[in-house]
């Protein structure tokens, strides 16, 4: 009974917010790019660990003044939410493209006194060793890309984060265990990034593909507390298989070369990386993971989504065992404020062996 309870109260909120926000930002479907809109979005939620919470998100997306109205929109992706027990989040994430998209600045600022989930190091970690702490955290981190050739970008990349655990479990796998980064401080990182990008759409793509990889390298010669150097790698195409059915297809992977604390080793799980693991659930140096959605229109402005992947951690890129790699299972819908700018927001049900994890946030997952 509890988790239908749950069910229905979250499908009421995701209606609910569809009804009081559709009204300000609805036009025709057959409209031309708009020069500018705006989204907002409610944010009401309850959890054992926070009590009752609430906030807003919004997204702002715009054209500088002299650009043509035909090219990508950037825009301002804001988060901020505070529940009755002095927990927090707040998130700034503004996009730039200017000089015909030559240039590209992504960046984010992140400040959150929020609980999160620890249940060890590893890919074979047990869901009774879940405990929980609080970190406090601030960090500032992007890149600036500049177009070389037609769709070939590179430029300089940056990650300043200050954290502090400020609570954990008494006698818990933290505090028994010493886990580096439970003191915490500075990782502070620069680095270098370099991608290929065709998408028809940077907010949900229809057809194209994003290929990107980043290097970045963390020293105390930067300010931070740790050393160690992060390499990524992000595959994904896109393929327009019927008018707006979509398959989306990703490929990433990470690995960590040195000494970082856990609350930035690598992980699986989240809204955006194999729905339904908690992200956090399993953390080590390395990771991979592969995911394909589906998505279809449904009526208006409403569309589906059905999305599978796989993956796992592991201490090295090259120790990952494909029998043993976790998966994720779902669908759920998404609803689409403005279909040309192809601005909407998702409602996942993600499963995986650790049951059902919901998700009601902006955009698509990648």
């Amino acid at each position: 009974m509890a988790k239908k309870s749950v069910k229905k109260s979250l499908l009421a909120l995701v209606m609910a917010t569809v009804f009081v926000c559709s009204p300000l930002v609805a036009r025709g479907d057959d409209d031309e790019p708009r020069r500018s809109g705006f989204v907002p979005l409610p944010v009401l939620f309850y959890t054992p660990e926070t009590g009752f919470g609430g906030g807003a998100a919004f997204v702002y997306y715009y054209r500088l003044p002299e650009e043509p109205t035909a090219s990508r929109a950037s825009n301002l992706n804001f988060v901020g939410f505070y529940t009755v027990r002095n927990q927090y989040v707040l998130s700034l994430a503004p996009s730039f493209y200017w000089d015909n998209e030559t240039w590209h600045l992504d960046t984010k600022f992140t400040h959150r006194k929020f609980p999160e989930k620890f249940f060890g190091l590893g890919p074979n970690t047990h869901p009774q060793n879940e405990e929980y702490f609080t970190p406090l955290n601030f960090q500032m981190s992007g890149h600036l890309m500049h177009r070389w050739v037609r769709y070939f970008y590179t430029g300089p990349a940056y990650d300043f984060y200050y954290f502090d655990i400020v609570k954990t479990k008494n006698g818990g796998l933290l505090e028994k265990h010493d886990i580096l980064g439970i003191d915490g401080g500075w990782a502070n990182g620069l680095g270098l990034m370099a991608g290929w990008d065709t998408r028809d759409n940077t907010m949900q793509a229809y057809t194209g593909a994003y290929y990107s990889v980043q290097a970045m390298f963390y020293d105390r010669h930067f300010g931070g507390n740790y050393g160690f150097n992060r390499l990524t790698v992000d595959l994904r195409r896109f393929v327009q298989v019927h008018d707006e059915h979509v398959l989306a297809f990703q490929l990433i992977g990470q690995s960590i070369f040195g000494d970082p604390p856990f609350v930035q080793l690598s992980t699986i799980g989240g809204g955006n990386l194999l729905r339904g693991i908690y992200e956090g659930r399993y953390r080590d140096l390395s990771f991979g993971a592969a995911q394909v959605d589906y998505r279809f229109p449904l009526w208006g402005r409403l569309r589906g989504g059905l999305f599978a992947g796989t993956g796992d951690v592991a201490e090295r890129i090259n120790f990952l065992y494909i029998p043993n790699f976790k998966y994720s299972v779902g669908g759920g819908l998404r609803y689409m404020f403005d279909k040309t700018e192809r601005v909407g927001v998702r409602f996942d049900v993600g499963y995986s062996a650790d049951g059902p994890a919901f998700y009601f946030v902006m955009g698509e997952a990648f």
